[in-house]
């Protein structure tokens, strides 16, 4: 038991390190270290001893992932950690974490709806479909003969609540709309890293199950007019290419 609190306590600080040096621009942010940063944010979510270990302070340097040190940082590469990796902290069993994940991402989507000059919730929501794909219990999931993506799901839940509620001025289903368009959209597009496989368009089904939940009426007839509208744009160069 104690070595597995020390090695969970070691997780807990290597991810503060790697993220405060993500934060000041220090290392560069690729997909593979991306993805392992999730494993790690997964592994600690689902351990028996979160709360002793000291997850508060991984959940700290996460939220000062929204306030760049500096110019260093891409806007592109800030939004993409602040939409996708607090995510994976929604599979904690403590509701407190659960609920700072949610206002998190909020406040990430709630500054991204407020950039004009770009669609940076169409980016946003790209990026998260991007970050699924390539999440352990979505590769887990997937890779099941049968499966109704439950950790997935309970992932893409955070995303969209946040999304939901990032602009108090529009109804929820408009917001839900933008996701669905995006969801629409990747089935177009292949990961550029890994042409030819079709986990992105799992993981956008995934997300799609998940809006269509919570905003219903996003199935009939109407909403599935304004998708057939949707751009064939405001999808991430760096991690999408043209099937």
């Amino acid at each position: 038991a104690r070595a597995a609190d020390a090695s969970l306590h070691a997780r807990v600080q290597a991810m503060a390190m790697a993220l405060r040096h993500l934060r000041r621009g220090g290392v560069a942010l690729t997909t593979d270290l991306l993805a392992v940063l999730a494993a790690h944010l997964c592994a600690i979510a689902s351990s028996e001893g979160l709360e002793d270990a000291g997850a508060d302070v991984v959940l700290e340097a996460l939220q000062r992932l929204q306030k760049p040190a500096g110019g260093r940082v891409r806007l592109f590469d800030r939004l993409r950690m602040c939409a996708t990796l607090p995510a994976a902290l929604a599979l904690s069993p403590l509701k407190r974490h659960r609920e700072a994940v949610q206002r998190m991402m909020q406040s990430s989507l709630i500054k991204a709806a407020r950039q004009q000059q770009e669609p940076l919730l169409d980016i946003a929501t790209a990026c998260f479909v991007h970050f699924l794909s390539r999440l352990d219990p979505f590769i887990e999931e997937s890779s099941a003969p049968a499966s109704a993506y439950p950790r997935s799901s309970k992932v893409s839940e955070a995303f969209c609540e946040a999304l939901l509620k990032c602009e108090p001025s529009r109804r929820p289903t408009e917001l839900g709309i933008v996701a669905l368009r995006v969801c629409n959209r990747v089935r177009y597009f292949e990961d550029k890293d890994k042409p030819g496989e079709t986990a992105i368009q799992k993981a956008a089904s995934v997300l799609r199950h998940v809006v269509e939940k919570h905003c219903p009426e996003l199935g009939n007839r109407v909403a599935t007019s304004l998708l057939q509208g949707a751009p064939r744009g405001a999808m991430p160069a760096e991690l999408f290419a043209v099937r």
